[in-house]
């Protein structure tokens, strides 16, 4: 599957991560259970669910905010929406790559609190 391949590409060249996102469609890729727990969704459930429905911020901050990731690594914050409404703040390095022609980033999540 496609999916394995971006994941098995991003894992060899970063490490561990816990999430995939195209920056084309903004849609998660991938994501491991860890991550899912954290939202509150199932694992089947995230892959072609747009991370804007995740992630509490404004449409224009988070564009500009995705600018400072490309072609770097980075450390980042974001207040994050779980299935079940609560909020959780989330720590982690986020990596850009392209893989096949498109543009993706990944993120190996390092803390997360409720908030």
């Amino acid at each position: 599957m496609g999916d394995d391949k971006i994941r098995e590409f991003a894992e060899k060249k970063f490490g561990k991560i816990n999430v995939i996102v195209s920056l084309y469609s903004l849609q998660i890729v991938w994501a491991d259970r860890k991550f899912a727990d954290m939202v509150d969704f199932k694992e089947e459930e995230l892959p072609g669910k747009n991370i804007r429905d995740i992630i509490v911020i404004d449409y224009h901050v988070f564009l500009r905010t995705l600018g400072k990731f490309l072609g770097k690594t980075a450390d980042d914050t974001k207040i994050l929406k779980r299935k079940d409404g609560k909020k959780i703040k989330a720590s982690g390095t986020v990596h850009h790559f392209s893989f096949e022609k498109e543009e993706y980033i990944c993120v190996r999540l390092k803390k997360a609190e409720h908030v």
